[in-house]
């Protein structure tokens, strides 16, 4: 009696192991379906592009969309890090005329902790 109901839960954890990995198969390629089709498309051609399914293998295999999109990246990064830059010196350098032309708190002044509202 003990062996029968040992077979029936073994082949039942064997069942629910098979339902477990056919979802996260499932799951796995329901995630992995765009990436496929992002890498696919970056590496055909803009004619295999226009004309063609998203999930078809190019025609003729380039790298040139590749290339094109480093080339604009890099510039976009040096053009970005200068327009940064130039924007924390110009702030500093306010920063410091303003330091040199008023002090803080002005020197007249008595400064009073608010606690209490007149």
């Amino acid at each position: 009696m003990a062996d029968l109901s040992r077979a029936q839960t073994q082949g039942g954890s064997r069942v629910g192991r098979a339902v477990v990995y056919g979802l996260l198969i499932l799951v796995c390629l329901y995630y992995l379906v765009p990436l496929f089709v992002m890498v696919n498309t970056s590496l055909k051609t803009l004619e295999d592009i226009r004309g063609g399914d998203l999930l078809a293998w190019p025609r003729q295999i380039t790298l040139e969309p590749w290339a094109k999109a480093w080339d604009s990246a890099w510039r976009f990064a040096i053009a970005s890090s200068r327009n940064t830059t130039d924007a924390y010196r110009f702030g500093r350098s306010l920063e410091n005329s303003a330091s040199l032309h008023w002090s803080f708190p002005p020197k007249g002044e008595m400064r009073l902790p608010l606690t209490h509202y007149a």
